[in-house]
């Protein structure tokens, strides 16, 4: 909108007293960039932080299926979201 702004004055010849719309959209537009960029890396490591829970599950599974040394947590594997619900139960 502010760039619209200043090309609008621009284009009628008074331009030069309205370059802060100019630089205030500039600084936006980065701001708005950074912002997406950021959602975008926080989604992806989201994504990745559920596959390596359930990488482990999986793992933990298996290990004690070969009768392996028994998890950390007695023994037990649970599923990651079961985890998450006992985390919040305790709080």
């Amino acid at each position: 909108l502010g760039v619209a702004r200043f090309l609008w004055y621009d284009v009628h010849g008074a331009g030069s007293g309205h370059v802060q719309s100019l630089v205030l959209s500039g600084v936006l537009m980065v701001i708005g960039l950074q912002v997406g960029l950021i959602g975008l890396v926080a989604d992806l490591i989201a994504g990745h932080r559920r596959l390596m829970e359930e990488a482990l599950y999986r793992l933990r599974r298996l290990d004690i299926a070969e009768g392996a040394a028994p998890a950390r947590n007695g023994g037990t594997v649970k599923h990651p979201s079961e985890q998450i619900d006992e985390s919040v139960a305790h709080v």
